[in-house]
């Protein structure tokens, strides 16, 4: 379980002198299935907000959950984060419950490919599970460090691949997708071994690599500078908020979302009171600004945000080696159909478990 606070939903670009916290659209990534043909960015003009479908019923509740990791010693600050979650969180917390408990049965590997098993829920899709594993993935690093990460990848895939399960296969698919390069040859023969003895992929796995520039966009207040990267896979698009603080050389801001119309309008809003408002960004300019941003040291305004930006870094790095050979348009500014607000209004944006 990562260490993050769900209660707090906003990202401050800059300080806000706008709107208090909370008003506006609350962006967050939707579950819908019923999408239809991609027709491009919606003008920024139009908005409608996503509502998102009630959670799946689970076989156990989340306190449920909870209860049988506090026996298996989950220590009580996480336990109190666990009791704060909605049950669209379910997958998560069932995971790690079968991972503690694998553990403290002695199978350590097993318990490691219990926290890859709601990679496996067919209703998952290809976005959701990049950021599902890219936080697994970022769980694996803290514990392991910097200097051992590879090592410890390695030795996981050598030992996880022969038990022949499916949690094994999602996690070779993923590692080679978002994992250090030093690891990707041995986890893509080591996926083909798995598929080769009669495991199938995920529906999902066919779409990773595939992630399809769209647009991007942003603007400047004084050292502040926010944009938004918008890619898509197929009919699904989805962006990154990224806000660096350019005369400091910090990235203060990196956040995700499938909302990209409700958060391009929000970004029109606090673009408003700027100099030179919100002007769209090339292919190769994005390009550029996004490797660089995820190579400046993270000044997170919260601690427990860093770990969220974090996370992300390894799906940010994929998406900037998409963007070669992407063809650029000139930067033009874009219009918002209403006045200027006071200040930079807080950027709305719903977290990961």
């Amino acid at each position: 379980m990562s260490r993050r606070n769900r209660e707090r939903r906003h990202l401050h670009a800059v300080p806000d002198a706008g709107p208090a916290a909370g008003c506006g659209p609350q962006l967050g990534r939707g579950t819908r299935r019923d999408v239809g043909p991609d027709r491009g960015p919606m003008p920024l003009a139009a908005w409608t907000p996503d509502p998102e479908p009630d959670p799946a019923a689970a076989e156990l509740s989340v306190d449920a959950i909870l209860d049988q990791l506090a026996e298996c010693g989950l220590p009580p600050e996480l336990l109190d984060e666990g009791h704060a979650l909605s049950g669209e969180h379910h997958a998560e917390l069932a995971g790690l419950l079968r991972a503690a408990a694998a553990m403290l049965s002695g199978d350590p590997v097993a318990g490691l490919l219990g926290i890859w098993q709601p990679l496996l829920d067919p209703r998952l899709g290809v976005f959701d599970a990049e950021l599902a594993a890219a936080e697994i993935l970022w769980s694996f690093h803290g514990a392991v460090g910097d200097d051992d990460l590879v090592d410890g990848l390695s030795r996981l895939v050598e030992e996880a691949a022969p038990t022949g399960r499916p949690e094994a296969l999602v996690m070779c698919r993923m590692l080679h997708h978002l994992g250090p390069p030093d690891v990707r040859h041995l986890t893509g023969r080591a996926a083909a071994d798995l598929v080769a003895r009669g495991l199938p992929d995920r529906p999902w796995v066919a779409d990773l690599g595939t992630a399809c520039f769209r647009r991007a966009y942003g603007f400047v207040d004084g050292a502040a500078r926010a944009f938004v990267a918008e890619f898509a896979y197929g009919p699904r698009p989805h962006a990154f908020v990224v806000v660096v603080d350019e005369l400091a050389g910090g990235l203060t801001g990196l956040y995700a979302t499938e909302d990209v119309e409700a958060l391009a309008r929000q970004m029109c809003l606090d673009a408003a009171a700027t100099p030179g408002g919100l002007r769209e960004m090339t292919a190769a300019d994005l390009a550029g600004r996004l490797g660089r941003a995820v190579d400046l040291p993270l000044w997170a305004e919260h601690e427990e945000d860093e770990a969220e930006m974090e996370s992300l870094v390894p799906i940010v790095r994929e998406r900037v080696g998409r963007l070669a050979g992407v063809g650029a348009a000139p930067a033009r500014r874009l219009r918002s159909d209403r006045g200027p607000v006071a200040g930079v209004a807080a950027l709305p944006v719903r977290r990961r478990p």
